[in-house]
């Protein structure tokens, strides 16, 4: 039997010594494959609103923090329509626009959707009709450094 790494105490009950012997055997079977397994890529999103939507651009991350692709695009509006479009700095993200109306519309970006550190994401609108109150989530996803 292995000896155990919990140190003694005379105060310490059986039933917790053997808990901590138990938690102990867990944490040295966990090994760097196993933290790894947990991923590395991880899945965020960011939302936000436009109160009173006209067509132009707007920057909604100046200054992207780390590299990220865009995998997701969701807007809808209380009232009216519009046309919104993902873009990067000035690309825009193939299958990364939406018509926005009254009814949440989702698109899933297919290609130039990968932002690298320090790009701007831009959402640009057009066809503006007595749109109200736009709001939007965009969903990426980013690599942990190891």
């Amino acid at each position: 039997m292995a000896v155990s790494k919990v140190p003694t105490d005379p105060n310490m009950t059986r039933e917790v010594r053997t808990f901590l012997d138990d938690v102990s055997r867990q944490v040295d079977g966990i090994t760097t494959a196993t933290i790894s397994a947990a991923g590395l890529t991880q899945t965020d999103f960011l939302s936000g609103g436009i109160k009173t939507p006209l067509a132009q651009d707007y920057r909604v991350v100046e200054k992207m923090p780390f590299a990220a692709t865009l995998t997701g695009f969701t807007a809808k509006t209380s009232s009216g329509t519009l046309t919104a479009t993902l873009k990067i700095n000035t690309t825009a993200v193939t299958s990364g626009a939406i018509n926005v109306t009254s009814t949440q519309g989702s698109v899933t970006p297919t290609a130039a959707n990968v932002m690298a550190a320090d790009d701007a994401l831009v959402i640009t609108l057009s066809s503006v009709s007595s749109a109200v109150d736009l709001s939007f989530t965009v969903k990426y996803t980013k690599t942990l450094e190891s």
